[in-house]
Protein backbone atom coordinates (compact mmCIF):
# COMPACT_ATOMS: atom_id res chain seq x y z
CA UNK A 1 0.00 0.00 0.00
CA UNK A 2 1.06 3.55 -0.66
CA UNK A 3 0.37 6.89 0.91
CA UNK A 4 -2.01 9.32 -0.72
CA UNK A 5 0.96 11.43 -1.78
CA UNK A 6 2.76 8.46 -3.36
CA UNK A 7 -0.35 7.47 -5.31
CA UNK A 8 -0.88 11.04 -6.52
CA UNK A 9 2.76 11.38 -7.58
CA UNK A 10 2.81 7.97 -9.30
CA UNK A 11 -0.27 8.99 -11.27
CA UNK A 12 1.52 12.18 -12.35
CA UNK A 13 -1.13 14.39 -10.77
CA UNK A 14 -0.04 17.73 -9.37
CA UNK A 15 -1.05 18.57 -5.83
CA UNK A 16 -2.73 21.76 -7.04
CA UNK A 17 -5.06 19.75 -9.31
CA UNK A 18 -6.41 17.74 -6.37
CA UNK A 19 -6.57 20.84 -4.20
CA UNK A 20 -8.64 22.69 -6.80
CA UNK A 21 -10.92 19.71 -7.41
CA UNK A 22 -11.70 19.62 -3.68
CA UNK A 23 -11.94 23.40 -3.41
CA UNK A 24 -9.54 23.60 -0.46
CA UNK A 25 -6.49 25.72 0.26
CA UNK A 26 -2.96 24.47 -0.28
CA UNK A 27 -2.24 24.20 3.47
CA UNK A 28 -5.45 22.20 3.96
CA UNK A 29 -4.58 19.73 1.22
CA UNK A 30 -0.99 19.46 2.51
CA UNK A 31 -2.44 18.50 5.89
CA UNK A 32 -4.71 15.92 4.22
CA UNK A 33 -1.70 14.24 2.62
CA UNK A 34 0.10 14.13 5.96
CA UNK A 35 -2.98 13.20 7.99
CA UNK A 36 -5.57 11.60 5.67
CA UNK A 37 -7.71 10.71 8.68
CA UNK A 38 -8.61 14.42 8.97
CA UNK A 39 -10.29 14.37 5.57
CA UNK A 40 -14.08 14.03 5.46
CA UNK A 41 -15.19 10.68 4.04
CA UNK A 42 -16.92 12.44 1.14
CA UNK A 43 -13.73 14.29 0.22
CA UNK A 44 -11.63 11.14 0.52
CA UNK A 45 -13.97 9.34 -1.88
CA UNK A 46 -13.71 12.27 -4.33
CA UNK A 47 -9.90 12.17 -4.19
CA UNK A 48 -9.81 8.41 -4.68
CA UNK A 49 -12.15 8.67 -7.66
CA UNK A 50 -10.12 11.55 -9.11
CA UNK A 51 -6.94 9.45 -8.83
CA UNK A 52 -8.65 6.30 -10.09
CA UNK A 53 -7.86 4.16 -7.04
CA UNK A 54 -9.81 2.45 -4.29
CA UNK A 55 -9.57 2.85 -0.54
CA UNK A 56 -7.68 -0.45 -0.33
CA UNK A 57 -4.92 0.95 -2.56
CA UNK A 58 -3.79 3.58 -0.08
CA UNK A 59 -2.41 3.60 3.43
CA UNK A 60 -4.62 5.85 5.57
CA UNK A 61 -2.74 6.07 8.84
CA UNK A 62 -1.12 9.34 9.81
CA UNK A 63 2.58 10.01 9.53
CA UNK A 64 4.35 10.57 12.81
CA UNK A 65 6.20 13.82 13.45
Amino acid sequence: MKTLREVRENKGVKKVAVQRMLGVSQPTYDRYELYPGEMRAKDLERVLSFLGVSRGDIFLTTEES
